[in-house]
């Protein structure tokens, strides 16, 4: 699963179990009538910011729990998924 961790003006605002979850935070925090899919997949994928008509700029981080425990694996940590089928 991937877990999307979303940033206001490099502060951390909301992290989410998926992207999905984190596009229905933004269409609530940006006011829209629309989910800001391109927002966050260019967020996501290109490492792009997205500077809101108020001034906030928000950016995205992707990790997938494969990734996390591999990179804690790494640096000596113990990480357990545990996955309900």
């Amino acid at each position: 699963m991937k877990r999307v961790t979303i940033y206001k003006d490099n502060e951390p605002l909301a992290e989410f179990p998926s992207i999905q979850k984190a596009a229905h935070f933004m269409k609530s925090e940006l006011g829209r009538e629309r989910f800001p899919w391109t927002i966050i997949n260019k967020g996501i994928q290109d490492n792009e910011f997205y500077t809101h008509t108020n001034g906030a700029v928000y950016s995205f981080n992707n990790i997938d729990e494969l990734a996390r425990a591999k990179k804690g694996a790494i640096k000596g940590e113990s990480i357990f998924i545990f996955y309900n089928n």
